[in-house]
């Protein structure tokens, strides 16, 4: 009996229209079926099919019985059958070319090749999916009943294709044949078990349901780039998404070398599988490792890899009756293969996707491997620790959130997100990437999961460096790995991306729209606030104008500058009277004479906004790991004199040449007192200040457990230079105001420098006396808005060192 099924028109019923509902599960367990006759399908029509599909199945009838009786008398071997099988494949359907060549109608050569996929894709129970399967401009394909064929082409384009059957019982029964012989361990499609997960023999992942869905439902990811590596994700290769940049390669590179932990997070389709398969190419060639996954779809043994010791385990579905605890018998799930796992020898176990309660025994296993993985699905990084709790909870009721917590925080070193964005309804395509890299600190305040963000998005939401790794920075160094190489990325805001994202028409010209919005607000936010600053500036007291004395003295030589920025700076100032008096000889206009000699030096003023906070934070950040490293030189039971020494070599960059002068003080004779406070002096910040002041309480008898205070002070700078790096990026709007009206301000001298024309109307004496008002009304906003990006000079607790008593 064969039910008619409800309208599957993907736009919807006509309003008016009436339809009749079938019950959603047939008598005696038949599927909904659709008829042969043309649907209602999405435009374009489907092209001419170029295989004869009744051909198809007679050929394939003929091969089978020719198979079988190869197989009488046989003991069963897998490997001569396959090689028998396409040995008469070829046979079969070379008599069949051979007879319609002589009945005057010869098919061509991939015609003739294309039929050979076909039998041999009909005999193994693929049927007509094998067309799609060995297309490889092809990503991922939905079947929506069998006459409604949606593909996904890599980049985004999308195609409808002819019917891969006849009917919707012939689709179920193509399923239920692949479930059968196509994976590599028997799985079920029936009516007890409507659902079905596998891997097909080229690697592609199938999903299909029936009976509890309208129609019967497929879909096939294709996983066309089985051998990838860090490189090729990183811009390598042209045919694959740049995920990563050649920063984040290096970095994911020394995290497997270390053996960290990873969990690789992302939506469904993002990349996740690319991503884990790059990072697997990183583990050492004779390293025997353990890889579990409910449908075989890494493939390590099968990408012509250098991995000769791996153990792949693959999920086992059970087809008995269930038993006291609830499973059909015989099935063997990953939480059941992980303990097996422990007891192999191996210290990195891989598990493809964690879904259920299997993550409880995965993380119970990082907590004693080292360099496992496994993907989870999340929607946003942020979500990723609830998504864990969720799946822990699964495991049974003696599980509690805070338990889930404090083993993901134990077992669980770096989460890796990828994200993709897909802009093929605007034109554009689906963009694959790596966004996140979490380092997992452990469990903090509130018994909540703490992670930093060594790298985050940028611009374009593409990875750049954020933050410096604290946990596992010293696993880092142990493998030849110094994360300080990435600062200067980190106050820059910058990456390394190779390939600029690619941007839809559309795309770009919304964004041209919105600069144009932006630069228009910002010239009436820019002019509202001249006029407030011109009114303000007029009603402030003068300032006392300097003498020829000190005040002249400090304006040529440059206050608090060493000799090499004093002679940077006379320089400077020289330049600004040559520039200011050739503007005045080209245009004959004092101020504009004037105004070209203040943006000499003032231009690089300007420019460098931030610099100075850009290198008080790398300070901060220094003196935290000489701290680090002064803890654990006086842990061995050197004096302060001896650990300061021993510091020198390691000192970092930032602060080498105080810590030098401090252990010649100290050397010299110098009250250890004092020049502690030299030093502090010198570095000029409340965090030294905290550890001079540590080291002076110790001195006095009175600092008891230095080296806990001084782990405590470097975990405070670190989390000080977090907070101020945080606090800077924040600043980065007004700072581009700044640099953007300097760029005006220049273009606007630079014109009226070459044209004449445009500076006339200021030739005379009250033309002059509004230039020099406008002039000096934008220079003084230029000045406010640098003003308002730098951050407030920290408050220090310590005084200046008293050099009388600075010699004992």
């Amino acid at each position: 009996m064969r039910f008619e099924p409800v309208s599957h028109d993907p736009r919807g019923q006509q309003p008016g229209a009436t339809s009749t509902v079938p019950p959603l599960v047939p008598p005696n367990g038949r599927h909904l079926s659709a008829p042969p006759a043309a649907p209602v399908a999405p435009p374009p029509p489907p092209p001419r099919p170029r295989v004869d599909f009744a051909v198809v199945r007679e050929l394939r009838r003929e091969l089978s019985e020719r198979l079988t009786l190869w197989q009488r008398g046989r003991e069963f071997d897998a490997d001569a059958e396959e090689v028998e099988r396409a040995r008469l494949a070829v046979a079969v359907v070379s008599t069949y070319a051979d007879s319609v060549r002589r009945a005057g109608t010869p098919m061509a050569a991939d015609e003739e090749r294309l039929l050979l996929d076909q039998v041999t894709a009909e005999l193994v129970g693929l049927g007509r999916l094998q067309t799609l399967l060995v297309d490889d401009t092809i990503e991922e394909v939905h079947i929506l009943g069998c006459d409604q064929v949606r593909i996904t082409r890599h980049g985004g384009g999308v195609d409808w294709v002819e019917p891969i059957a006849d009917s919707d019982d012939e689709l179920v029964e193509i399923l239920q044949a692949a479930a059968r012989r196509a994976g590599a361990t028997e799985r079920s499609l029936s009516t007890s078990k409507p659902t079905l997960d596998l891997q097909l023999p080229d690697g592609s992942r199938l999903a299909a349901v029936f009976l509890v869905s309208h129609r019967p439902y497929a879909v096939i990811r294709k996983h066309n780039t089985l051998a990838v590596s860090l490189e090729d994700i990183a811009g390598g290769r042209a045919d694959l998404d740049e995920m990563i940049d050649p920063l984040l390669r290096d970095f994911l590179r020394a995290a497997m070398r270390a053996g960290l932990n990873i969990m690789v997070a992302g939506l469904a389709g993002a990349g996740k599988t690319t991503v884990i398969r790059a990072l697997m190419d990183e583990i050492p060639a004779d390293e025997p490792y353990v890889l579990l996954e409910e449908s075989r779809e890494l493939l390590p043994a099968r990408r012509g890899h250098k991995h000769r010791a791996v153990m792949s385990f693959e999920s086992r579905e059970g087809h008995g009756e269930r038993g006291l605890d609830g499973r059909p018998a015989g099935e063997v799930s990953i939480a059941d293969l992980i303990p097996v796992s422990l007891r192999m020898g191996v210290l990195r176990i891989i598990v493809g996707e964690v879904r259920s309660r299997e993550i409880v025994p995965m993380l119970q296993a990082m907590t004693t491997s080292r360099g496992s993985m496994c993907t989870i699905h999340a929607r946003t990084p942020a979500g990723v620790g609830e998504r864990i709790i969720e799946l822990a909870l699964a495991h049974g009721r003696e599980m509690t959130v805070d338990q889930a917590r404090r083993m993901a925080g134990n077992a669980l070193d770096l989460i890796v997100y990828v994200t993709v964005e897909d802009e093929t309804a605007i034109g554009g395509r689906k963009h694959r990437f790596v966004s996140h890299v979490e380092e997992v600190i452990g469990v903090g305040e509130g018994n909540r999961i703490t992670t930093t963000s060594v790298f985050g998005p940028g611009p374009d939401g593409r990875a750049v460096p954020r933050h410096l790794p604290e946990r596992i920075r010293d696993q880092l160094l142990r493998v030849g790995y110094d994360a300080r190489l990435l600062t200067r990325f980190i106050e820059a805001g910058t990456g390394a991306w190779r390939r600029p994202r690619a941007h839809p028409a559309g795309t770009a010209r919304m964004r041209t729209i919105e600069l144009i919005a932006l630069v228009s607000g910002a010239a009436c936010v820019a002019g509202l606030v001249l006029a407030v600053v011109a009114l303000v500036g007029t009603r402030r007291p003068a300032r006392s104008t300097p003498g020829a004395g000190p005040g002249l003295s400090r304006l040529w030589t440059g206050s608090g500058a060493g000799r090499p920025d004093q002679r940077r700076h006379q320089l400077l100032l020289g330049a600004a009277v040559v520039a200011g008096a050739l503007a005045f000889l080209l245009t004959g206009l004092p101020v504009v004479g004037v105004l070209v000699a203040l943006a000499v030096p003032g231009v690089p003023w300007l420019f460098a906004v931030g610099r100075a906070e850009q290198r008080a934070i790398a300070r901060i950040e220094a003196v935290g790991e000489w701290t680090r490293r002064l803890k654990d030189i006086s842990g061995t039971g050197q004096g302060l004199q001896q650990a300061v020494i021993g510091t020198i070599a390691t000192a970092p960059e930032e602060i080498q040449d105080e810590v030098r002068t401090l252990a010649a003080r100290l050397q010299a004779g110098w009250l250890a007192r004092s020049a502690l406070l030299a030093f502090a002096d010198e570095i000029a910040d409340p965090v030294c200040d905290q550890v001079v002041a540590a080291l002076i309480l110790h001195l006095t008898d009175r600092g008891e457990r230095l080296g806990d205070v001084l782990g405590s002070i470097a975990a405070a700078a670190s989390a000080e230079v977090a907070t101020r790096r945080e606090v800077e990026a924040k600043r980065t709007q007004p700072r581009f105001a700044v640099r953007f009206l300097t760029g005006m301000t220049l273009a606007t001298l630079a014109y009226g420098l070459v044209n004449s024309d445009y500076v006339r109307p200021y030739g005379t004496v009250f033309g002059q006396l509004v230039m020099a008002v406008l002039g000096a009304a934008f220079v003084g906003l230029l000045v406010w808005v640098r003003s308002m990006s730098q951050p407030p000079r920290p408050a220090r607790f310590l005084p200046a060192p008293d050099p009388e008593e600075a010699i004992a």
